[in-house]
């Protein structure tokens, strides 16, 4: 963390499998208040000559929290950095920080999925594959913002993890406020925690700061768009 080794040496077991999963605890790494950055060193290759999988991390505050629980008390966005060959995750629920209005659009003034952080835009428990956390009740006319820093100007894929149940709900994404996308649908994935990726090829982003929004356009005449997880940009 911030360049200091905090958990000292850890073993990665070996679960017979690339897919089967387990989890390593590490305890007693001590936090201070602040912006850090939490980096992940792979210090030895197995006999595989690979490290390992890594699926997810979760920082767990040990004096009130249980270790199922995941909660995110600070509304900061990661800073996010693009490579042309390579492929950037971008999470839905780490749009940026700020207003409503500002970082994002929100016609509710609660999350009312209660989960990761504070504010208006709805985050719940996802049932993706990845699990972690979706941004759900997306309505027409809401938008969120993710800030990010293209290294080298390229021509990209976007790809947009969505669920939902209507075939005719739309949103597009912009950079820096142009439309580069066109319109696009959520599609109707059979559930709203029934996910599909939707992609747009082509998109041109010239080395830099930008600030890429994705805008929903309509919910079909439905309360709700979509339920979003992540984008990702390749």
């Amino acid at each position: 963390m911030d360049g200091k080794a905090v958990s000292g040496k850890v073993n990665v077991p070996d679960t017979k499998n690339w897919n089967s999963y387990t989890t390593v605890v590490v305890k007693g790494v001590k936090v201070p208040a602040g912006s850090h950055g939490l980096y992940l060193m792979l210090d030895k290759n197995g006999r595989s000559g690979y490290v390992g999988n890594f699926n997810q991390f979760r920082l767990v505050k040990t004096a009130d929290a249980p270790a199922t629980t995941v909660k995110r008390s600070t509304s900061s966005a990661p800073k996010v950095t693009i490579t042309p060959g390579k492929t950037t995750s971008i999470q839905a629920e780490d749009f940026d920080s700020g207003a409503n209005g500002v970082a994002y659009k929100d016609w509710s003034d609660t999350n009312d999925g209660g989960e990761y952080r504070k504010g208006a835009v709805d985050i719940e428990k996802s049932a993706d594959s990845r699990g972690g956390y979706n941004v759900t009740n997306l309505k027409q006319g809401e938008w969120l913002n993710y800030t990010v820093n293209v290294s080298k100007s390229g021509t990209f894929n976007v790809d947009t993890r969505v669920a939902g149940l209507y075939g005719n709900a739309s949103f597009h994404i912009e950079v820096d406020g142009k439309n580069v996308s066109g319109s696009m649908k959520f599609m109707n994935t059979g559930g709203f925690q029934k996910w599909a990726t939707v992609r747009k090829s082509g998109v041109k982003i010239a080395a830099g700061k930008h600030t890429i929004r994705l805008v929903v356009d309509s919910s079909a005449g439905h309360k709700y768009a979509a339920n979003l997880n992540w984008l990702m940009i390749s």
